[in-house]
């Protein structure tokens, strides 16, 4: 599975809109690095698996996720990039093995938790100069400061504004609340958003 280790089962959440805008960037606009800021929880991650999701049957060789968060070194990303693609290295640099790969593929690379290594940016912007049919997603919570990069910051979901209605039909509108519901639930098989709990779950989201 080109997404392995993702979490494409739940469903996503009030995130239509920015999915259509980072497939818009990509597809509309030929925006070959873009890189999803925002701080830690804000559904980033979430966010680029399911554009990559969508933007994959569009490659010929499909979309690959790669977490990047047990990588501490911004000298280990080419590494890790490797083995993520299941690259057999050779004796040589693994800078030109890795060129080698990409350079006659069409391939989706997402890279989740960036922020870390970004000292590492030199190699995307390598990766992006020699293989013309690669185009990579980010997530991090600064930017990479590359030419070419398009930054797209995620918003949070929207929440039920202060002293608003307790209706549980109401706040069920709110992304955030939805979000709450699904994942209270999957927790919680038996909970559901009844007056009883609405004003607490509003507090919370």
């Amino acid at each position: 599975d080109a997404m392995h280790g993702a979490d494409v089962l739940t469903p996503l959440v009030g995130r239509e809109q920015e999915t259509a805008a980072v497939e818009e960037l990509v597809v509309g606009e030929g925006v070959r690095l873009v890189t999803l800021t925002g701080p830690g929880g804000v559904g980033k991650t979430r966010l680029m698996v399911e554009a990559a999701r969508r933007l994959g049957p569009g490659f010929a060789d499909g979309a690959r996720f790669l977490e990047l968060a047990s990588v501490s070194e911004a000298g280990l990303v080419a590494a890790a990039i490797a083995a993520g693609l299941g690259l057999n290295t050779s004796a040589g640099p693994l800078i030109t093995d890795l060129e080698s790969y990409l350079r006659p593929r069409r391939l989706l690379l997402a890279l989740d938790n960036f922020e870390q290594v970004t000292g590492a940016a030199p190699l995307l912007a390598e990766l992006l100069k020699v293989a013309d049919g690669l185009v990579i997603l980010v997530t991090s919570r600064t930017v990479l400061r590359l030419s070419g990069e398009h930054e797209f910051p995620v918003p949070p979901l929207p929440v039920p504004p202060a002293g608003a209605a307790r209706d549980p039909a109401d706040l069920q509108r709110y992304a955030s609340v939805s979000l709450f519901a699904e994942r209270a639930h999957a927790v919680v098989p038996g909970f559901e958003l009844t007056s009883a709990n609405a004003g607490a779950v509003a507090e919370i989201c």
